[in-house]
């Protein structure tokens, strides 16, 4: 399993560590981060200096209050000799210190809004590339996320059921708002609860583009939580071109 520690500074990142956190875990990513992994009472010297050596990514978060922290300085420091992978990501314009000047950094200047940068950081991290992409229509974020690399979230939106032309300007307004994600990381989707606007979202998706995502969906592997998975998944193309095979063999 591919492990990765997490340096920043709690004065001005903790917004994007624990973005990052949350992502990551869900993708499938055993990940340190300090509030979450150390227990109470336990040494910090000891226990960072252990976890970096079970580590192979470090991803330090560069912004000015981490490059006046000693902590941060002396995490990266332990990264060097345990010769980890270091991402340097830059969150705001800051000059860069020169020992890591020589490392390709990611720029995410827009935080937790970056969506894009979230994307090409897992695609460097081993295996990212075949960790699913998932634009989260439902409105929902109450589930467990298993294998999965959550893009970004969509507000729940409440149509009016009696008017059609509320339903069908409403599944416009949150089908172009997932065509980025679609078309520039191949993400699936995750759809709203209600039918008729999961499924006129769908039309307008298969108008603007031709194409269909896959569709990944809530449900219960248990007594408690819902869950999304990067097993369950509804292949819309291929049942999209299997109608077509059907048709073009079935003539009327």
């Amino acid at each position: 399993m591919n492990r990765v520690f997490l340096s920043y500074s709690h004065k001005d990142a903790s917004d994007v560590a624990e973005f990052l956190y949350t992502r990551l875990m869900g993708a499938g990513y055993a990940v340190f981060k300090d509030d979450h992994s150390l227990t109470l009472g336990s040494s910090f010297p000891t226990e960072l200096s252990k976890a970096l050596g079970d580590h192979n990514y470090f991803l330090v978060l560069l912004t000015t209050a981490a490059l006046e922290s000693n902590w941060v300085r002396d995490e990266i420091d332990m990264a060097i000799v345990a010769e980890l992978n270091i991402i340097p990501i830059v969150l705001e314009d800051i000059e860069i210190p020169l020992y890591l000047k020589k490392r390709h950094c990611l720029m995410m200047k827009e935080r937790t809004n970056d969506w894009e940068a979230l994307h090409k950081l897992v695609n460097d991290l081993g295996d990212g590339k075949n960790i699913p992409r998932v634009y989260n229509m439902s409105g929902r974020k109450d589930f467990e996320v298993k294998g999965i690399l959550i893009l970004g979230h969509s507000e729940f939106v409440l149509a009016d059921l009696k008017d059609p032309s509320s339903m069908a300007n409403i599944a416009e307004s949150m089908a172009e708002k997932a065509l980025p994600y679609i078309e520039r990381a191949g993400a699936g989707i995750v759809p709203p609860g209600h039918s008729a606007l999961a499924c006129s979202i769908l039309a307008h998706l298969l108008g603007t583009r031709g194409q269909m995502p896959r569709l990944f969906y809530t449900h219960k592997p248990g007594p408690d939580n819902f869950c999304i998975n990067s097993e369950v998944y509804v292949a819309l193309q291929d049942m999209r071109d299997a109608g077509f095979e059907y048709r073009s063999q079935n003539p009327k």
